[in-house]
């Protein structure tokens, strides 16, 4: 389920948020848009497990604190890649 959200991701993002570049360009920024997505899991289950077992919050809410850090980092990072390139027309 990750590896499909992460391709519908990207071609939503190359669809509506950002331009697509052409070549040996496009395939590297694939693939770090990848990578991009591979740390924000990371992420979510380093945050989910740090405010459960240290902090000792309910895992749900844990989930919601999870979802506001990747989704900053995510948007954060991809926007640094596709700076150039950002297109809201």
């Amino acid at each position: 389920s990750f590896t499909v959200s992460l391709i519908v991701n990207y071609i939503l993002s190359m669809t509506w948020v950002w331009k697509a570049r052409e070549g040996k360009r496009k395939k590297i920024d694939a693939m770090i848009f990848m990578f991009i997505g591979i740390i924000g899991l990371g992420l979510t289950d380093l945050v989910i497990w740090i405010f459960t077992h240290f902090v000792g919050i309910n895992y749900i809410t844990s989930k919601f604190i999870a979802l506001a850090v990747v989704f900053f980092w995510s948007f954060g990072a991809r926007h640094l890649l596709f700076k150039d390139n950002f297109d809201l027309a």
